[in-house]
């Protein structure tokens, strides 16, 4: 088991960082054909429960990457 540790305060951080990734993810579905901010979903995305799933996890472990609290590598053996 792996244990990380975070303040409250990056805990509020990093609610917020995923919650504005998920507001440009529903922007992006909204004005796909017209996207100004140039934001790019992690994966194709349609709104429903699996892309949401997928882009809060990929948002989260991204913030805690560039916040250095986790380094995410995958294992491509399989």
């Amino acid at each position: 088991m792996i244990t990380l540790k975070i303040t409250p305060h990056q805990e509020s951080e990093l609610n917020a960082y995923v919650e504005q990734h998920l507001e440009n993810c529903y922007e992006f579905l909204e004005y796909e054909n017209d996207n100004m901010s140039n934001f790019e979903p992690f994966a194709p995305y349609c709104g429903c429960h699996t892309c949401q799933q997928r882009e809060t996890l990929h948002a989260a472990f991204k913030w805690l990457e560039d916040n250095n609290i986790l380094s995410l590598q995958y294992d491509d053996s399989n």
